[in-house]
Order: structure tokens, then sequence, then C-alpha cells
């Protein structure tokens, strides 16, 4: 705006902080880290459940030498029949 003497006055405002897309910025972390959590809780079952499934296979494969064990002889699974 210019005054009377031909100055020019300017209405600097101070710009605000954009509130909305701080807000959206926020809420998209959020859903972000939802997604991680899940993720995270996916990977751990999907662990644990190999496990348990290595362990119930290890535990049959054990099972079934002791049982060839018993069947033949009490050390034939660790000599050979060769000797």
């Amino acid at each position: 705006m210019q005054d009377e003497d031909g100055y020019i006055t300017l209405n600097i405002k101070p710009q605000k902080p954009a509130v909305s897309s701080a807000v959206t910025q926020q809420n998209n972390l959020q859903a972000e880290n939802e997604n991680l959590s899940g993720t995270v809780q996916k990977l751990a079952r999907n662990f644990c459940q190999y496990i348990i499934q290595q362990t119930e296979e290890k535990q049959k494969r054990s099972a079934g030498l002791l049982q060839r064990k018993d069947c033949f002889h009490p050390l034939g699974w660790i000599i050979p029949p060769e000797f």
C-alpha cells in the first residue's frame, strides 16, 4: 500500500505452519508404524511355527532312530555289522 509521500508499506504476515500437513504426516507415520507392527508380529509367528515344526521333526527322527536301534541290537546303530 502506498502512502501520501509515495512510500510503499508492505503488510507482511507470518506464515502459519501447515497444521493439516503435519497432521497428515503424523497419520501416515502412525499407519506405517501399525503396518510394521503387524509385519513384525507375522514374522515372529512364522518363526515360532518354523521352530516348533523343526523340533517336532527332530523328535520324530530321534524316536525312529531309537525304535530301529531297539529292534536289531542295542548297539547296532553304533557298530557297523562288518566288525
